[in-house]
């Protein structure tokens, strides 16, 4: 194989990988609008145009106050005191089955 031949074979294949890039490129950029599109349905859902949280983000955040709130009713504010022998692994280890 002379040099003209192999420079041949070699433009060839840097044809054949330019084209293979671009190609890769073209799915790599339809999947990024994809999921920039599934983004903003999400966000969407989630805040109307109006800036008030959605239904479904209000639901979420009042589950998350109801659990705080049953466990602040059941659980003692710690106080600690070392000669009542009320430190925080005692009290700890008398309400982890809660927390």
């Amino acid at each position: 194989m002379d040099a003209q031949q192999l420079k041949l074979v070699m433009d060839m294949q840097r044809k054949a990988n330019l084209e293979m890039m671009d190609m890769q490129m073209d799915v790599q950029r339809k999947a990024n609008l994809e999921m920039m599109e599934q983004m903003s349905r999400m966000f969407a859902q989630l805040l109307p145009t109006n800036g008030q949280p959605s239904p479904a983000a209000t639901t979420a955040e009042s589950r998350n106050v109801s659990i705080m709130d049953s466990l602040s009713a059941r659980l003692p504010t710690f106080i600690y005191d070392k000669e009542n022998q009320c430190t925080f692994d005692s009290w700890y280890s008398r309400y982890e089955d809660l927390i």
